[in-house]
């Protein structure tokens, strides 16, 4: 039995199979970010699934795909909590979810995009992920990612550029008391979760064009950022996308891609189940 499981920063969906590919159960998690989380966060999240942590002893390999993953530090950190559920001689591979974002979308040749709760990019020739630009997480980075958004989302309201009908949209869903906020963003766990979560209802209302302008114009933030890298690459292969704001946004990136002269390829929310077909078909 193989356990595979793919991670972001907003939730992990694990798959217990055998290798014929015959589902035998899933199991559904917080996400698990090494670089956010420690040890002891990680055992808790994997512990309140007990039929999850059950499964561990079960298996013979464990394929763990996630943001954060792919660096000495952060594999190694995740290397030494599965030691502690698992047999001794079963097999750990980790690595990050730029190579559960390509195995889910494609066996040949493209570029492939991350754009959920962070964003990312690389080219995939067939065999080897290749990435031109360092990823530098939710400070620093994630251009027309569910965190990117959300910021702009509580600076266009703060800064009363949101139309005052638009605003009581928040006001109906969240609490929009600014020490409250604050508080979540600067002192609380998760602040990219936090501010992705505001994402969510602007995406539920694209029919409103101050939304659907804001989120346009982070993704042509994200397309000129993440894949003029790659323009060469473009010439001749598809873009495929994934995460939830790929996926719900898709007809602004399509056209957005088009009008770059570029190919839209698959968008898929979640990546679990072509990963596992995938990884079964041609082991990564």
């Amino acid at each position: 039995m193989i356990l595979i499981a793919e991670s972001g920063s907003t939730k992990s969906d694990w798959v217990l199979s055998d290798y014929q590919g015959n589902f035998k159960n899933r199991f559904h998690t917080e996400g698990i970010n090494p670089v956010l989380l420690d040890h002891k966060e990680i055992l808790s999240i994997i512990s309140s699934n007990q039929e999850l942590k059950n499964s561990f002893r079960k298996v013979s390999e464990i394929f763990f795909y996630a943001a954060g993953c792919g660096t000495k530090e952060t594999d190694e950190k995740m290397k030494e909590i599965f030691q502690k559920l698992m047999s001794p001689a079963a097999e750990i591979i980790i690595k990050g979810d730029m190579a559960a974002a390509v195995y889910s979308v494609t066996l040949k040749p493209a570029v492939v995009c991350i754009l959920g709760t962070g964003s990312n990019s690389c080219f995939f020739d067939g065999k080897n992920i290749v990435q031109r630009m360092p990823s530098l997480g939710y400070l620093l980075d994630d251009a027309g990612s569910g965190n990117a958004i959300g910021r702009e989302i509580l600076q266009s309201y703060y800064f009363e550029k949101m139309p005052r009908h638009l605003r009581r949209i928040f006001d109906q869903s969240f609490n929009m008391e600014l020490e409250f906020v604050l508080t979540q963003l600067y002192q609380k766990s998760f602040p990219n979760r936090y501010l992705a979560s505001f994402t969510k209802l602007a995406i539920q209302n694209l029919d409103k064009p101050f939304f659907k302008d804001l989120i346009r114009r982070n993704i042509q933030n994200f397309l000129i950022e993440n894949l003029q890298p790659y323009k060469e690459e473009l010439q001749c292969y598809p873009v495929h996308f994934i995460g939830s704001v790929a996926y719900y946004c898709r007809n602004i990136i399509e056209e957005e891609l088009l009008q770059l002269n570029y190919k839209p390829g698959n968008f898929v929310k979640s990546p679990i189940d072509a990963l596992v077909d995938n990884m079964l078909e041609s082991p990564a």
